[in-house]
C-alpha cells in the first residue's frame, strides 16, 4: 500500500470521528467503546478501514489465501532467524502460512537438529 493511500483512509477515520462520533453517547468512557465498536455502524466501518490500514485485508480479496506446499529455502531461514524473537502466529502472517503448518515445521527443523547433534 502506498503511503498516499494511507494517508486518505486516515482522513477517511478523522472524518467519520469528527462527522460522526463527536456527540456519540457511547464516545466518553472506556466501559462504553465495545458497545460502539459492536453496536455502531460506524464502528464497523472504521474496523475495516483500519483493518485495510494495518494490512489485516487486502481490499480487493474476500479472503486471502495463505501458502501451502513445499517450504522455500528463504521461508525456512526467516523462520530459524525469527523464532527466538517472535510468536508462532506472528511468523505465520509474517510467511503467509497457517500457524498449525509453522508450528509443525518448527518442530520438525528442532527434531532434525536433535538428531544431527
Amino acid at each position: 500500500m502506498t503511503r498516499e493511500e494511507k494517508r486518505k483512509i486516515r482522513l477517511e477515520l478523522n472524518d467519520l470521528l469528527d462527522r460522526h462520533c463527536g456527540g456519540c453517547e457511547f464516545k466518553s468512557g472506556y466501559e462504553n467503546h465495545k458497545q460502539c465498536l459492536n453496536d455502531c455502524h460506524i464502528g464497523e466501518q472504521f474496523r475495516s478501514l483500519t483493518a485495510i490500514l494495518v494490512g489485516d485485508i487486502n481490499p480487493n480479496d474476500e479472503e486471502t489465501s495463505v501458502k501451502k506446499g513445499r517450504w522455500e529455502q528463504e521461508e525456512v531461514n526467516y523462520l530459524i532467524n525469527h523464532l527466538p524473537y517472535f510468536s508462532v502466529n506472528h511468523l505465520a502472517m509474517r510467511l503467509n502460512r497457517d500457524p498449525k503448518h509453522v508450528s509443525g515445521k518448527i518442530h520438525r527443523i528442532k527434531a532434525k537438529r536433535k538428531r544431527v547433534s
